[in-house]
């Protein structure tokens, strides 16, 4: 009997985990992932276009950068907007965290089960708050890529083809490292291994190359802290300070379990090992690497860029030392990180949400279909949580004057000079969002929203010639 029902419970294991994790997805009011409240605003002023009910903003065809946005529009036409969001998020998520899960197997050469929760923390991490779906969906992709291509075959490189060109339609970006660390992969399996520390070299030297070419070809920015990056546990930093203690619980987690891999085995043998390598390549990259590229045709710089890499070492570690076995007293570890990552994680979107409440009956009380910027932002350590959060209070009731997508030419809802409904100059976007900006004639009539005492919000019309100030206010509030 017991035997019978420890089998099905494995059975049930990865269906089970599945709803686990898009719990909080299904269960919160609202999902609260930065970013995530333009793409919804953004779908809400497509389906305005397609009516004919949005002059001087039309839909551009895009290459890439539009599988979410898509995913998004489709399922709010068919159920809704609050069910889209949660459809259309459980995808990126169950797709991210399964291909993760999948390519941890390839390197761990066992499934990752003991370390699923940390794989679980780093799906919820900063890349998913930050709210670039587009990218977070086709980073899962090229997870699920090199999982299929780590044995490469003819049937399995078909099998990935049509992956790739979802990737692609995506998010252009993860497909860079994906094919070049699969290249490395087989280059290194290729040759002998006394001769793979030159390998090793020869990519660092493309890495700098690399590095070399895009800042002679395009306008480029390194960041002075892109050194603390090159672990992943970044990611873990969801809001705040209080995430520091579960980053640093991981990082020696991850230390521990990878000593005990290489004692376990000669450490030369060890050190020659192409799956050692993956990490640390990809590590290299987030510092040697740009952190903002300015991309031509694009009127805003593609930021974000080490954060965005250094996820890949994150996996590749947690694979890595998965493929060490947790002695009895070490596996309460995981599920314990996890409990306390996800408490954290209920409390600041419960503050969020309450924050949002407060918003929507702010813009609720204005006239229909008016212009209205948000003079409020987050201060988050991490991500600043509130800076689109004015985008999802808009829709249906007044237009996000701010909103960057349209202006920045780099989404598929773009604005014409002199439209009523959005700023057409990406500069004067981002002023409006950061602060600084002076009101023009031509924006009135136009409204903000600002704190007010005991927490509340209110709104007030703008005059020309005033300079909106941003009023930062600690949501969520900390912990302790």
């Amino acid at each position: 009997m017991i035997p019978s029902l420890s089998r099905r419970l494995v059975r049930w294991r990865a269906p089970l985990a599945s709803l686990v994790l898009i719990a909080p997805c299904l269960l919160a009011p609202r999902i609260q992932a930065g970013d995530l409240s333009s793409h919804v605003y953004n779908a809400w002023l497509a389906q305005l276009i397609e009516q004919g009910r949005a002059p001087g903003l039309y839909v551009a065809p895009m290459f890439t950068n539009w599988l979410f946005d898509a995913l998004l529009l489709n399922a709010w036409k068919l159920a809704g907007p609050a069910i889209a969001q949660r459809f259309a998020v459980s995808v990126s998520l169950l797709v991210f965290f399964w291909g993760a899960f999948a390519l941890a197997t390839c390197i761990a050469r066992r499934p990752p089960w003991p370390l699923a929760p940390i794989l679980a923390m780093l799906s919820y991490g900063w890349l998913f708050h930050s709210g670039f779906f587009n990218f977070y969906l086709s980073l899962g992709l090229c997870f699920w890529i090199m999982k299929l291509l780590w044995t490469l075959t003819w049937t399995r490189a078909m099998a990935a083809l049509p992956i790739f060109f979802l990737a692609a339609s995506a998010h252009i970006l993860p497909l860079a490292p994906a094919i070049a660390l699969l290249a490395y992969l087989h280059a290194a399996r290729r040759v002998r291994p006394r001769r793979r520390p030159f390998l090793v070299l020869a990519a660092l030297a493309a890495l700098a190359a690399a590095a070399v070419l895009l800042s002679m070809l395009l306008h480029v920015r390194w960041s002075p802290n892109q050194w603390a990056l090159i672990s992943g546990a970044d990611h873990l930093l969801a809001f705040g300070p209080k995430y520091f203690l579960l980053l640093f619980f991981t990082l020696v987690l991850w230390a521990g379990l990878l000593v005990r891999l290489f004692r376990t085995r000669s450490w030369l043998r060890a050190a020659l090992d192409p799956r050692i390598h993956l990490p640390l390549l990809c590590a290299a990259a987030v510092v040697i690497l740009p952190s903002d590229i300015q991309a031509p045709g694009v009127n805003h710089a593609l930021y974000f860029v080490s954060e965005r890499t250094s996820l890949w070492v994150a996996v590749f570690l947690t694979g890595l030392a998965a493929s060490t076995p947790l002695r009895r007293d070490e596996r309460w570890l995981p599920p314990i990180l996890a409990a306390v990552f996800f408490t954290f994680l209920a409390y600041d979107w419960h503050a969020l949400n309450r924050f949002e409440d407060q918003l929507h009956a702010a813009v609720s009380a204005l006239p229909p279909n008016q212009r209205v910027v948000s003079a409020v932002s987050g201060e988050s350590a991490a991500i600043n949580p509130l800076v689109h959060m004015i985008d999802r209070a808009c829709i249906g009731r007044c237009f996000s004057y701010a909103n960057y997508e349209p202006s920045s030419a780099g989404f598929r809802v773009r604005a014409r000079t002199g439209n009523p409904i959005v700023i057409d100059s990406y500069p004067d976007s981002f002023a409006l969002q950061s602060g600084g900006y002076v009101v023009k004639t031509t924006d009135l009539p136009l409204y903000g929203v600002f704190p007010g005492s005991g927490g509340t919000l209110h709104t007030r019309p703008l005059q020309a010639g005033e300079r909106l100030q941003i009023t930062a206010v600690a949501c969520p509030p900390p912990f302790f």
